[in-house]
């Protein structure tokens, strides 16, 4: 019987390892390889495969309860979304860690989708499919910058 994966992180030098069978595979290299590319598409607070991956989720999570901000603070941070497109890069396919990544990525990506407006797209937004995602509800200021700006109606939650 094989041992399950067991995965660590260091967060003294941002590693992830995992151990099976007694052997480590450090994925060292799959996060130096996100910080290059982050900082070469010029990203500049936040080059982390981690901290992106966790404020994706916050977002999402922010998203879940109803937004509570603009429409600018929304675009904003949906914009980190388009710096973990870099994980599905052919580049990273050898990469130890990156299936992982990917895994963790596509798993947040699906409860975002979870929560949109079905079939409302914000119009001239980019191709992804998430920059022109409509939640399906806000606070009161991001259901007024959806009505006002784009003519897009989105429920409110009360209290955001």
């Amino acid at each position: 019987m094989a041992k399950s994966r067991v995965p660590r992180f260091d967060p003294a030098n941002g590693c992830l390892t995992f151990r099976r069978r007694s052997l480590e595979v450090d994925v060292s290299r799959f996060h130096e390889w996100f910080r290059r590319r982050a900082t070469e598409a010029g990203w500049l607070r936040v080059t982390d495969f981690g901290n992106a991956l966790a404020s994706w989720e916050g977002f999402v999570e922010q998203c879940a309860e109803g937004y509570g901000f603009g429409v600018y603070e929304y675009n904003n941070d949906l914009h980190v979304r388009d710096l973990l497109e870099l994980v599905f890069d052919n580049e990273a396919d050898h990469l130890p860690g990156v299936e992982d990544a990917r895994r963790r990525v596509a798993a947040v990506d699906k409860r975002f989708q979870q929560l949109l407006k079905p079939g409302v797209l914000v119009p001239g937004a980019a191709e992804n499919w998430w920059s022109g995602a409509v939640p399906a509800k806000g606070g009161a200021e991001l259901v007024e910058d959806f009505n006002d700006k784009y003519g897009i109606r989105i429920a409110v939650v009360q209290d955001c």
